[in-house]
């Protein structure tokens, strides 16, 4: 897992700290040790300085009383003292000379001295022709002795206090650096702490991503193989167990077409080594779906397999080798062979339908030419003889002709119905943008025409948009408006309405009126041919107007069913397959009578 840079500019602070700490703490040592050592020499040449004094004071005490002695009694065995004086005086003057070359007053205090004292030393024996002058030099060169004294003792002491203030200051800055010292290990501990922690999670994230790929691997749907630059395989899975055998063969690039069983789509031809996308993955070639048959023990019947490889790049840009998957199309390929079959049948079929759409062209034909002119002979003559021969024929013959007339005109209006609906099943739909709201009123309007003495009530939008083909729009609104207006004709106060309704999301239109009404336990046959629910006395008709626009609005891809009850009513719903798109709310905002 890669670390993230404040991470590692934090401890490469904390290692800095601990360096300069540890620095730090060995510069304040040394300095103190050396100041100490310094002080030392300083404190331990005063003492020096003060037991040479303190011999030299000896020295002028002694002179002093065998001056005075031999002053007194003229006695020349007090001289011995001088004697001795002069012959240690001399080995304390180097002493003292030496020992003060660093304090140039105090050189100047022991030459003072000096000549205070040597000199008078070596001149003893005309101390007795000398006056008191002589006493007052020894006693200034006491008095530099004394001076000396206390200024050794003075540099002592403030050596001393020196040496215990640098002490004191080297406790300080030892406490001090320990602090930081103390400081900076806990937070390298609780650095390195963090690290251990973020390092068995990025093992344990590790761990879990390789697992993760081991349970793809294991359970993808397609067969996944990798091989290094040498051609070893290294990766395996399952899938590609099965389809190539158990496990990785050893062997030869050339060799594994044979090992595995790989040959050409057309099942027959061993594939050629430099044509394996394993092969070319190698050489750092990729390639894309091509097509192999494998055949082996593991799959004596075969399956189709298409194969995609890829060249393995490391991170220096170097081929380290390839890897290649592959997926089963085995019933792909049944299933496209299953389609090419039925699209072959569906050809074959089509040819057929196109045969029997001529036949029945042909049939329409014969309907329209053939068949109407025996209807026309029959009516004819029928007319002729109700016309020419009516005085020879009682009321019951004529009543006879009139049925037969009568039933010409029906097979007429049947034959015309049947020559209709098979032009609606020949007719070619043209799906466009149409106000079916306009098709209605000018429908509503030539019924009205029609029909001038009846007081029907109308209501339908002025303008309602969908989308489908006019002309089969507007035969099947004709014929369920006038279906309406017929099961209409004997109510007192007859209502018709179209319009739409939103139903789940979907537009459906309706034609609603408040005449006979049916019975629903026969609503499922009203749509089929030559059904009817109602006598012929009572509401004429041929029984095809309902299969018609049944024909025309499948035919565009929507629904038609009803709804009614005997005496109140009915209301036929319907879909058009591209649905509709009003611009009103239900289209009930206009009436017309």
């Amino acid at each position: 897992m890669k670390r993230s840079f404040p991470f590692v500019m934090f401890g490469s602070l904390l290692a800095a700290g601990l360096a300069l700490s540890l620095s730090y703490f060995g510069l304040i040592y040394y300095w103190a040790a050396r100041h100490t050592e310094r002080r030392a020499e300083a404190a331990s040449n005063c003492q020096e300085i003060q037991d040479e004094l303190a011999q030299t004071v000896s020295l002028l005490a002694k002179a002093n009383t065998g001056m005075g002695s031999y002053l007194r009694t003229g006695k020349t065995r007090y001289l011995r003292p001088y004697h001795e004086a002069i012959e240690k005086f001399s080995v304390v003057r180097v002493l003292l000379e030496d020992l003060t070359r660093d304090d140039p007053a105090q050189q100047k205090r022991v030459k003072i001295l000096i000549q205070d004292t040597v000199a008078p030393l070596d001149q003893i024996g005309s101390f007795a022709t000398r006056d008191s002058a002589e006493q007052r030099r020894v006693d200034r060169a006491s008095k530099s002795l004394a001076l000396i004294v206390a200024q050794e003792l003075s540099f002592l002491k403030e050596y001393k206090d020196k040496n215990a203030r640098a002490v004191r200051e080297t406790n300080y800055m030892a406490v001090a650096a320990g602090v930081f010292a103390t400081f900076v290990f806990f937070a390298i501990f609780s650095l390195l702490k963090r690290e251990i922690e973020l390092r068995g999670k990025a093992e344990e994230l590790v761990q879990n991503q390789a697992d993760l790929l081991e349970s793809v691997f294991e359970n993808i749907g397609e067969g996944v193989v990798a091989a290094d630059e040498s051609g070893r395989f290294t990766v395996f899975n399952p899938v590609a167990q099965r389809m190539l055998g158990p496990g990785p063969i050893s062997g030869y690039p050339n060799q594994w077409a044979q090992n595995h069983g790989i040959y050409s789509p057309d099942q027959v031809t061993l594939a050629k080594p430099e044509d394996l996308p394993m092969f070319r993955a190698l050489r750092g070639e990729p390639t894309d779906n091509i097509e192999f048959f494998i055949k082996n023990p593991d799959n004596p019947d075969g399956i189709s397999v298409i194969v995609t490889g890829r060249p393995l790049i490391d991170k220096e840009g170097h081929r380290s080798g390839g890897v290649v998957v592959l997926v089963d199309i085995t019933n792909r390929k049944r299933a496209q062979e299953r389609i090419e079959e039925l699209n072959r049948n569906l050809r074959r079929l089509a040819i057929k339908l196109t045969q029997s759409n001529k036949e029945l062209e042909a049939f329409s034909y014969s309907v329209a030419h053939d068949l109407r002119a025996p209807l026309r002979a029959i009516d004819g003559f029928g007319q002729f003889l109700l016309e020419d021969y009516s005085e020879r024929l009682d009321e019951q013959g004529k009543d006879y002709l009139n049925r037969i007339r009568l039933g010409c005109r029906r097979m007429g209006q049947l034959i015309d119905d049947l020559l209709a609906l098979a032009n609606i099943m020949r007719h070619e739909v043209k799906v466009e943008a149409m106000d079916i709201g306009a098709i209605a009123a000018s429908v509503i309007e030539r019924i009205k025409e029609t029909e001038p003495g009846r007081p029907i009530e109308f209501l339908s939008p002025p303008h309602l948009s969908a989308v489908g083909d006019p002309g089969l729009s507007r035969v099947a609104l004709e014929n369920l408006i006038g279906n309406a207006v017929k099961f209409t004709g004997k109510t007192e106060h007859p209502r018709i309405e179209f319009g739409l309704e939103k139903k789940e999301g979907e537009s459906v239109y309706f034609i609603k009126d408040n005449g006979a009404g049916f019975d629903m336990r026969y609503a499922d046959k009203m749509f089929d041919a030559f059904q009817r629910l109602h006598p012929q006395s009572e509401f004429p008709g041929s029984g095809i107007g309902l299969a018609i626009v049944h024909r025309i609005i499948e035919r565009q891809g929507g629904r038609i069913w009803a709804e009614g009850s005997v005496g109140k009513g009915a209301t036929f719903y319907f879909t058009l397959g591209d649905g509709g798109h009003p611009h009103d709310n239900k289209g009930r905002n206009h009436t017309s009578s």
